[in-house]
């Protein structure tokens, strides 16, 4: 299966200077043709679907050949239902949106990981019935492994229905939580069709486990665990753009097509410079480049 580049619209946010859909102009005209969206314009102060509706951005991408894929709605620490999800699943769809991605949560427990999983079956199902479907989307302290062996991400998916959530794996960041990356998302299946690609900055390349770290330096306690990853790399420090890191990006690409379940391959650059047009280029190009027929 050829997978898709896809870039996200975080990767060029700090760099559009308000125009929106200037911003899908140019990442069309370097080849996208898929696009994830973010549901809050940080700069902006404001949600996209506030500034924009949903016919005038439907008529803009199909003017520039661009889709969208999917959307990331932040829920900023609040919990899944402490918010009207009517609204916005009314605007994505209008859109064409029909991928609903949480970008992540904050849980160190099984207990916690059962309850997120309880709140993710019951949004799946609402979304499945209209023709819509739920993503969690991995960073790395979701897989923190406990007594048994299983990961705080196993827990979820065993206590979710595969049409209800599917996963969206961060690569890079799941190696900062100790996985095989590879491994885990072969394990789970058609429920992950979706992965997110960034490398590492080498000097990192060593120890990438952010746990294994935590362990030795006697700091697994949940009160140590923010600033613990602030103060070992929170995103800029440990990634770079992709093709100038030291983590086998090709190789990893072509495990995951021989899986033949990832379709899309979304280029996450964590860099927030007013180059990320240029680095969007870069990344596309090498992308294709390495990409498995």
């Amino acid at each position: 299966m050829k997978m898709k580049p896809v870039i996200p619209t975080y990767a060029f946010l700090t760099s559009m200077n308000g125009d929106y859909f200037g911003a899908l102009e140019k990442v069309a005209s370097i080849g996208y043709q898929y696009i994830e969206l973010l549901s809050m314009n940080y700069p902006a102060g404001k949600r996209f679907d506030e500034l924009y509706t949903a016919k005038e951005t439907r008529e803009k991408m199909r003017q520039v050949g661009i889709t969208p894929l999917t959307v990331h709605e932040q829920l900023q620490q609040k919990r899944l239902f402490d918010i009207d999800w009517n609204p916005i699943m009314d605007y994505y769809q209008e859109l064409g949106c029909l991928r609903f991605v949480q970008p992540n949560i904050w849980i160190s427990t099984e207990d916690e990981a059962k309850a997120w999983a309880e709140d993710y079956e019951k949004l799946g199902e609402i979304m499945h019935q209209r023709g819509l479907q739920l993503y969690l989307h991995t960073h790395h302290l979701e897989w923190r492994r406990l007594p048994d062996g299983r990961s705080l991400v196993d827990i979820i998916r065993e206590n979710t229905a595969p049409e209800h959530l599917k996963f969206e794996v961060d690569v890079c960041w799941g190696l900062r939580g100790g996985i095989d990356p590879v491994a885990e998302i072969k394990k789970m299946g058609p429920r992950c069709d979706i992965i997110h690609m960034k490398d590492i900055m080498p000097g990192y390349d060593e120890e990438t486990n952010l746990f294994d770290i935590m362990r030795r330096e006697n700091k697994m306690e949940d009160r140590d665990l923010l600033s613990f990853i602030q103060q070992h790399g929170r995103g800029q420090e440990f990634f770079t753009i992709m093709g100038t890191g030291c983590f086998d990006i090709p190789g990893t690409l072509k495990q995951l097509c021989a899986l033949n379940h990832v379709q899309y391959v979304v280029a996450e650059s964590e860099e927030k410079s007013n180059i990320q047009f240029k680095i969007a280029r870069m990344e596309y190009n090498y992308l294709t480049r390495h990409m498995p027929e």
